[in-house]
């Protein structure tokens, strides 16, 4: 099954209409539908955990450590932080990639970065630069322990987007 998505209230609303439109097929539900808005961080982990859903959120300051607090006594779907860096069209195909090249099992209790990919020094982004991949639009730098990084290819070559890859970091 491929996973289902709930926007946290900061999320970008271009970007969930842009995805929806893009591939209708996705199943995204807005921060309005999910019932979020105005909810505080720990809570709308737990509702979109319920609800089987991976959070998409804008929060790399805070959401990480409740996602971490989350996954030390329950289980989550997992959580995508989405630089607010990143140009909306290309979080829309990032976005879709997960989406088409995955099953909702590989991202439990898993967190990722999509990002800008920064280059050279004193570029925005809060000093976060991806780590050990050049060029592949996530960051390993959330705060969280690495247990592990695994490079991964759908098992549909055909819908890969050749110049990414998917770099996901594990919390211990």
């Amino acid at each position: 099954m491929r996973p289902r998505f709930q926007a946290d209230a900061d999320f970008n609303q271009k970007i969930v209409a842009g995805l929806r439109r893009r591939e209708p097929a996705i199943d995204f539900r807005s921060a309005r539908d999910g019932g979020v808005i105005g909810r505080p961080d720990p809570e709308v982990l737990a509702q979109a955990a319920s609800d089987d859903r991976v959070l998409v959120s804008h929060d790399r300051q805070t959401m990480p450590g409740h996602f971490r607090r989350l996954i030390e006594t329950s289980a989550s779907p997992g959580l995508v932080i989405v630089s607010q860096d990143l140009d909306i069209g290309q979080a829309i195909e990032e976005l879709l990639l997960v989406w088409a090249a995955s099953e909702a099992e590989e991202w439990e209790n898993t967190v990722i970065f999509l990002a800008a990919v920064i280059s050279g020094s004193g570029s925005g982004g809060g000093g976060c630069r991806p780590r050990g991949f050049s060029g592949n639009g996530f960051e390993s730098c959330s705060g969280l322990p690495i247990r592990g990084a695994q490079m991964t290819r759908p098992k549909d070559e055909q819908s890969w987007l050749p110049t990414l890859d998917t770099f996901r970091t594990f919390a211990a």
